[in-house]
């Protein structure tokens, strides 16, 4: 089996209609396309070495370079596990992943404000999916592939049916999102359209996102560097915010573990204010409430 057969195996088979499968279809073609003709016992750690360090530090794509790294490793077990080749040697062993700084981006009140007063003006398309992604804090790509038979707008839930986690997800969804959503035509069986009857494409989501920001500078410089994405971040941290248990957090984000959830405890700076502020309180009033300290007496210890 070469290369580029398990690869391909892999994605057709393991990952088809994942949410995950168009992102890694890209990277292996883009980066894996010289070693396609391989035999599998043919790639060396050191290749992938040199491939990873091309994307993570020349090219300055670190999270490309460990996503290449983590489809590679994951393609390879998962071709040992299934029987489809018996090199039990995986290349990918004991490589690091780059280390990368966790985004904290978030929207505070004000940008948050401004940005949703604004959103009111884009067309119904467009406003309902970046509306969806701050009152869902939705992964793109499956608010991307919401789908009209999955969604129930009366009784106000959504049953995703592809996930990054590989599995269904169950979510409610509030009165304004059901509200957003039932005013879209019904033109296609997804939710969000794009061309030739597929769903919007995240390309075309992005464009639209570039545009929508850039008319938002003049009245909000701030929002210069907010993405997409952070719109999610933004749900997980009002959410922390207001003192909603991680698990409740947890389950809207579809995170596997809390661990995952975690991360956004880290950039909920309200909370670290209050009980540093509250803790320095105690401290004050403790050093106002103790009794003056007798001066030492010299000799007496």
């Amino acid at each position: 089996m070469t290369i580029g057969q398990l690869l391909s195996v892999y994605l057709e088979t393991h990952l088809a209609g994942r949410a995950s499968y168009g992102r890694s279809k890209r990277l292996i073609e883009r980066e894996c396309a010289p070693w396609f003709t391989l035999p599998l016992d043919a790639l060396s750690k050191q290749a992938i070495r040199a491939k990873l360090t091309i994307v993570g530090e020349v090219h300055h794509h670190g999270p490309h370079a460990n996503k290449l790294l983590g489809v590679l490793r994951a393609a390879w077990n998962w071709g040992l596990e299934s029987g489809l080749h018996d090199v039990a040697a995986n290349p990918t062993a004991g490589i690091r992943r780059f280390r990368m700084q966790a985004r904290e981006r978030f929207l505070n009140q004000a940008e948050l404000r401004y940005l949703m007063s604004r959103l009111l003006s884009l067309p119904i398309k467009p406003q309902a999916y970046f509306l969806a992604s701050i009152y869902l804090g939705t992964r793109p790509g499956e608010l991307r592939q919401m789908r009209w038979d999955d969604l129930d707008c009366a009784s106000r839930r959504w049953h995703k049916g592809v996930t990054k986690t590989g599995g269904r997800h169950y979510l409610p969804i509030p009165q304004q999102v059901a509200d957003l959503l039932s005013a879209l035509p019904h033109t296609s069986a997804y939710v969000f359209p794009g061309d030739h009857g597929q769903p919007w494409s995240a390309a075309s989501v992005r464009k639209a996102w570039a545009v929508f920001r850039k008319s938002c500078l003049a009245g909000r410089p701030s929002l210069a560097d907010v993405r997409h994405y952070d719109l999610r971040r933004t749900l997980a941290t009002w959410m922390i915010d207001r003192d909603v248990q991680l698990p409740v957090v947890q389950k809207a984000l579809n995170h596997v573990s809390l661990q995952s959830t975690e991360i956004y405890t880290r950039v909920s700076v309200r909370k670290l204010d209050e009980e540093l502020q509250r803790q320095a309180d105690v401290f004050e009033a403790l050093g106002r409430e103790s009794p003056p300290i007798p001066p030492r007496l010299h000799g007496v210890r």
